[in-house]
C-alpha cells in the first residue's frame, strides 16, 4: 500500500510513469489494492492526455478487457452496435498511437488484427 500510496502522490503532481504504473496496478488489482477499471482509466487517460505511448498501450488492453465483458453479455450501445465492437475500435485506436510512436508491444497487437482481418 505504501507505494501505491507515493503513486498516487506522484501522480497528483503530473509524473506520467507514476500515472501508467498506478493504472496498470489498478486494472489488475496488483498485489492488496483492489481492481478499479474506471480509476485505472482516468489515471491512463490522464498520462495518454499528454502523449504517453505506454499509457495509450495500457489503455488499449483496458478496452480489450471491456470489449470481452461486453461480448459475454452481448451488451448493445444506445446506437444499436455491439459495445464489444465499439470497444475494440478504441482499443485499436490506442494501439495504433504507441506504434506510431514505437510501442513495440502495440505494434505486435496492431500487426495481429491486421493479419486477422487480411
Amino acid at each position: 500500500r505504501t507505494a501505491v500510496k507515493w503513486l498516487r502522490e506522484a501522480s497528483k503532481k503530473g509524473v506520467e510513469p507514476a500515472m501508467v504504473r498506478l493504472g496498470v496496478i489498478l486494472m489488475h488489482g496488483e498485489g492488496d489494492t483492489d481492481k478499479d477499471l474506471e480509476e485505472a482509466q482516468r489515471f491512463l487517460s490522464k498520462a495518454y492526455s499528454n502523449g504517453n505511448k505506454d499509457a495509450a498501450f495500457h489503455l488499449g488492453i483496458l478496452y480489450l478487457t471491456k470489449e470481452k465483458k461486453a461480448v459475454e453479455e452481448r451488451a448493445v450501445g444506445a446506437n444499436g452496435v455491439s459495445e464489444g465492437e465499439e470497444y475494440k475500435k478504441e482499443a485499436m485506436r490506442f494501439f495504433n498511437f504507441a506504434a506510431e510512436r514505437g510501442h513495440k508491444e502495440a505494434l505486435a497487437w496492431v500487426k495481429k488484427e491486421f493479419a486477422q482481418n487480411t
